[in-house]
């Protein structure tokens, strides 16, 4: 069991500052983990079939954080076809879980 699962779309793109956002969401985790909460970041756990793995870490979370951009927007829309993984994974989330709007938070 996981508090949260933390869930983007933009590995390897950059802000309009500068930062990488896989280097920002793993800031996330690592902020949550010295709180002591027990998270799962995909990049960190994946072995084996990625959805599959994947989607049983969301169900085994108590909440999923899903990290907002534009590229994620575009994605779940379907702009990398029906397939894309990100848009996969997305759908498993929002299936079982309630959703809250936190507004822009600046990592």
């Amino acid at each position: 069991m996981h508090d949260a699962f933390i869930l983007h779309a933009d590995c390897g793109t950059q802000d309009h500052v500068g930062r990488l956002s896989q280097e920002r969401v793993s800031a996330l985790g690592s902020y949550l983990r010295d709180r002591g909460l027990r998270t799962w970041f995909e990049y960190e756990r994946v072995h084996g079939p990625v959805l599959d793995t994947t989607c049983s870490a969301i169900d085994d979370s108590e909440v999923v954080l899903v990290l907002v951009t534009q590229a994620a927007l575009d994605r779940v829309a379907g702009s990398n076809g029906p397939s894309d993984t990100f848009k996969k994974l997305f759908e498993c989330a929002s299936r079982s879980r309630l959703t809250y709007d936190l507004g822009e938070v600046d990592l």
